[in-house]
């Protein structure tokens, strides 16, 4: 994408930190966000702010339903489920 500018910014979430590309969606306004870490999770936002509170939600969201699909026995604590993603 022609003068598309990334940023990549450090996201804290419920279910700890993750590093985000946003990329602006140049020449329209707003921002696609993806998590290289977690695959699928791509949002948006029509600004910065947005698009952070976006990406917070969708990070989460993929955590919550992640976790559903562990065995209880494998259950230890959030920041270990973080590494199944």
């Amino acid at each position: 994408m022609k003068n598309a500018k990334i940023k990549k910014i450090n996201i804290q979430t419920n279910c700890g930190g993750y590093t985000c590309r946003f990329e602006s969606n140049y020449p329209e306004k707003g921002y696609t966000v993806t998590v290289p870490n977690l695959k699928g999770v791509v949002t948006f936002g029509s600004n910065l702010v947005e698009a952070k509170k976006m990406v917070k939600e969708a990070i989460e969201l993929h955590c919550q339903v992640e976790s559903k699909f562990v065995p209880k026995s494998s259950k230890k604590k959030d920041h270990l489920l973080r590494q199944w993603a």
